[in-house]
């Protein structure tokens, strides 16, 4: 019986990029830097900062939206070989894309809500700020400042060119596609042992000790990783695999029993000793590739 080819990454895979746009409320105010200069006498020694709308809770839920939609999209794809598109998992495209729907729908309507008041939102500014405030600083609508975008794209592969380029291009593509690969291992590695590392180290430090005290985070971020990891998890590589549902085990031994951590030495001592030799584990078994 003939053994199948392995998939190829374009089989695998497909790009991804989100591209977002916000407005900075960080801005120079040049008259309070001419008001300092004067007064001191020093020029160019430094800019003056100032927030704005630093007091709006519709300016705060845009953002939060639009920081929402930025970490999913992190979490749930995979690096490229450039800061611009991500691999996103064939089998991942509908959940992706479905979760990615809502979030944009999010970012909309928190944007909606902020154009409705953006004049009293500027007007409430005006009286915070009193003599530092300057309505050149505001767009006349917050839209022309936050936007975003999500483009799909092939994975490109050597093979797909239809007419004759240089055999030092295929080289560089096929190194570049070679690259994104091991790529794809070093971040699940990594995504696995971050959390790991950071509760043993934790649960090292004796209960009453500095450092000591920790939210149930600690426990949930391995959690999440061994749930997500899995699907983003295109490298065929077993050990990979393994690793995952091993942390997982561990998981299942200790969560929700984060009072117990907190509260109980011997149990604290040995999730340390579990979670340190968890990570021990990885690095031997799999180090090679980070």
């Amino acid at each position: 019986m003939n053994t199948p080819m392995p998939k190829t990454l374009a089989e695998k895979a497909m790009l991804v990029r989100l591209t977002r746009g916000m407005l900075s409320t960080d801005v120079t105010d040049n008259g309070a830097t001419a008001l300092v200069e004067n007064q001191t006498g020093v020029r160019r020694a430094g800019k003056y900062r100032k927030k704005l709308l630093a007091d709006s809770a519709k300016f705060a839920a845009v953002r939060e939206a639009y920081n929402a939609l930025y970490t999913y999209h992190q979490q749930h794809t995979l690096p490229w070989t450039d800061a611009g598109p991500r691999l996103l998992p064939a089998s991942m495209y509908f959940d992706y894309t479905q979760e990615i729907r809502q979030l944009r729908a999010a970012c909309d309507n928190a944007l909606l809500l902020l154009r409705q008041s953006w004049v009293q939102e500027i007007d409430n500014d005006r009286h915070r700020l009193g003599p530092m405030f300057n309505a050149d600083d505001y767009p006349a609508d917050p839209a022309d400042k936050f936007y975003h975008e999500v483009q799909f794209m092939p994975v490109p592969s050597a093979g797909d060119f239809r007419v004759q380029i240089d055999p030092e291009d295929v080289a560089s593509l096929e190194n570049a596609i070679s690259e994104a690969e091991r790529g794809v291992s070093r971040h699940i590695i990594e995504s696995l042992l971050e959390p790991l590392t950071h509760a043993a180290q934790k649960l090292a430090t004796p209960i009453g000790a500095q450092g000591s005290v920790f939210r149930d985070t600690l426990i949930e971020n391995i959690a999440e990783a061994v749930e997500r990891l899995p699907k983003l998890d295109i490298s065929g590589d077993p050990r990979i695999a393994e690793a995952i549902a091993e942390t997982r085990q561990l998981v299942e031994k200790y969560y929700g029993k984060e009072d117990l951590l907190r509260q109980q030495p011997e149990v604290r001592a040995q999730a340390a000793i579990d979670a340190k030799a968890r990570v021990a584990d990885i690095m031997n078994n799999l180090g090679g590739l980070l």
